[in-house]
């Protein structure tokens, strides 16, 4: 009786109101509960549900569902051609045009340039020589290769290679690919073939892809590329992103010959309806969105066209546009999809209101790394190559310089980056070793969540204090990694007691539970003084040795919360619900007693990285600590 009752006060509302821009008209929304989409215009549909209706011979509203459907069968019996539509039944709840999605055959591009001011323009990041720099572009109707320059105007694809053998400029082809026709009778993949009537559909002239506009075995230019980045993905007007796409032959939907979804049901001549997958739902299930190529190509980028399998987004600096509907569709946008612009948003607010700080702007790197980090990529030497791009961005925008994927102005501080999971050193399988004191150096995602100051409120400059002053050592010898050298207090692990904590603990502003490799200190008067992020089962076996020894890097002013000064953590329990607790057990509670220390193991001619925690200074200062130079490799 309830549901008789709602339906009737819709009824009602729709007849007063009117229908609203998704929502579906009763008659509509009748026919597709019965699973009935070919009664839709007939004598059974119209005006079904609503009262008074007799002898009206049109429907009193239509809402898009049936003026679609109404229209295609219009322009089919003028042009001649059947209007009959087998009737399938919906493999999925349709209860609104929010869960839909029509698709027509005459599509309609916007122009994706016309009334962006300044912000959308502006189209320069990364450190590049833009005058000077040469890139390599695909000249989209001469179909072959070009050289150019930044000056051009372009287009850049984005997509997933995959496991299909993809067609490269290489020494031995190149003169080849330059001349007219040349990529004609190439084998190239579907997607880039796509791409390159897209563009020239738009009316434009070039594409840069990877594939084509590197020279593949020419190692110097291509590490000249990797390192334009950033340059090649802000400078394009456009960059096509394959996000449905498997591998580089998935094509882009829409795209002839490529076809929209596969799953989508005739319900008129030329109109087909299919699932609707909100921006959300498509970035988590696609491979597009687990590559670190791809990453750093979305965020570098200034305008996105987005391919899914059943629509087409339009992304700039200030709006989001579905082809599906009309008006801004940003509240859509998953908000861990972070770009580029933002930090460079807010670093023009700061810079304006004379608040500048790099310290501050940490955050940004920050949030970066915690989502790159969990990428993943063919060759496992390509973690920094695949980053460069957004390290380059932070380098015009921030003046950093960077070493192993940490920005060097502030490298005290990116030392205390910590494991959402448990974490393996990278092994490249080649004579690049990569720094444990970098999380380049390992496989698994990390974040800044745990030890970096996380309360808004204050500043990261006014509650954080370096203890060291970090030399950095590059190293350019095969088989070495990069060295930081620095002088500093030491303590031998065996002054302590770790124990692992059996539970699990949630870091409640990021709401992530940290990772299970977590240990607690105990001084040898038994109170708790300290918790290590990352120790591994296997390190435990130096636990009562010296070759296990803490690191003194920094001190903070409160740790992770306004009511304490020490650092809280949260037990997560099985029902779902936290509890918080101070860490330090009955050590007085006052400004600067939280330590930030490295757990290190002796190795060869100098000590690398094995964990990571906090210590109350108390603890720190009875367990006789000692000055010492340190080269953590």
């Amino acid at each position: 009786m309830a549901g008789i009752v709602e339906y009737t006060r819709e009824t009602y509302r729709q007849l007063r109101d009117g229908v609203f821009e998704t929502e579906l008209c009763i008659p509509c929304k009748r026919a597709v509960l019965d699973d009935d989409l070919s009664r839709i215009g007939g004598p059974l549909w119209l005006n079904d549900g609503f009262p008074d209706c007799k002898g009206k011979e049109k429907p009193i509203l239509y809402c898009c569902l049936c003026k679609y459907i109404l229209r295609a069968r219009a322009l089919a019996a003028r042009a001649g051609k059947r209007q009959d539509i087998q009737s399938k039944e919906l493999d999925w709840v349709m209860l609104s045009m929010d869960q839909g999605v029509l698709m027509c055959e005459d599509g309609l591009m916007k122009e994706i340039e016309e009334g962006h001011g300044a912000t959308c323009n502006s189209q320069e990041a990364g450190t590049v020589d833009y005058q000077n720099a040469r890139l390599l572009l695909i000249d989209v109707k001469k179909e072959c290769i070009v050289e150019a320059s930044f000056e051009y105007r372009y287009l850049a694809l984005s997509y997933v290679w995959g496991k299909v053998e993809q067609f490269k400029t290489k020494k031995a082809n190149f003169a080849l690919l330059k001349r007219p026709n040349g990529l004609s009778s190439a084998p190239i993949t579907r997607t880039i073939k796509d791409a390159m009537m897209l563009v020239a559909g738009l009316g434009e002239s070039y594409l840069w892809v990877d594939t084509l506009c590197i020279v593949q075995d020419d190692e110097e230019g291509k590490q000249e590329q990797i390192l334009q980045m950033a340059a090649i993905y802000s400078k394009a007007i456009l960059t096509i992103v394959a996000v449905a796409g498997s591998d580089a032959n998935s094509g882009l939907p829409g795209v002839y010959p490529t076809v929209r979804n596969e799953r989508s049901i005739a319900v008129a001549p030329g109109l087909q309806i299919v699932e609707r997958t909100s921006l959300a739902e498509g970035f988590g299930k696609f491979i597009y969105n687990t590559r670190a190529w791809t990453f750093q190509e979305r965020v570098l980028s200034s305008r996105c066209l987005f391919f899914f399998n059943e629509l087409v987004y339009f992304q700039c600096k200030k709006n989001i546009w579905c082809e599906d509907r009309y008006g801004d569709d940003s509240a859509a946008w998953p908000s861990s999809l972070f770009t580029l612009e933002k930090a460079q948003a807010w670093s023009r607010n700061q810079h304006s209101r004379g608040k500048y700080n790099d310290m501050d702007d940490f955050r940004f790197y920050a949030l970066f790394v915690a989502e790159y980090s969990q990428k993943k990529m063919g060759y496992p030497s390509d973690i920094i190559n695949a980053f460069t791009g957004i390290t380059d961005a932070l380098d015009k925008l921030y003046k950093w310089k960077f070493g192993a994927g940490l920005p060097l102005p502030m490298l005290d501080l990116a030392l205390l980056w910590t494991p959402l999971e448990t974490a393996t050193r990278r092994d490249t399988k080649s004579d690049v070793i990569f720094p444990s004191w970098s999380w380049v150096g390992w496989v698994g995602s990390a974040h800044y969540g745990d030890l970096v100051q996380r309360i808004p409120q204050i500043p990261i400059r006014e509650s954080y204090k370096s203890c060291i002053m970090i030399k950095y050592q590059p190293n350019s010898s095969p088989g070495l990694a990069d060295l930081l050298q620095f002088s500093t207090q030491i303590v031998a692990m065996k002054e302590f007691r770790l124990n692992k904590f059996g539970g699990r603990l949630q870091n409640q502003e990021y709401n992530v539970l940290v990772c299970q490799d977590v240990h607690m200190i105990f001084a040898k008067n038994g109170r708790r003084c300290g918790i290590i992020y990352g120790l591994r089962g296997e390190n435990l076996q130096y636990g009562s040795s010296d070759a296990l020894q803490l690191l003194l890097i920094s001190t903070v002013s409160r740790a992770s919360s306004l009511s304490t000064y020490g650092p809280l953590i949260s037990r997560f329990n099985d029902g779902g619900y936290t509890t918080d607790e101070a860490l330090f057990e009955n050590y007085v509670d006052k400004e600067w007693c939280t330590l930030n220390v490295i757990l290190a193991e002796s190795y060869r001619d100098h000590v690398r990285r094995v964990a990571v925690g906090q210590i109350h200074r108390e603890a720190w200062v009875e367990a006789n600590p000692v000055d010492q130079m340190v080269a953590l490799g």
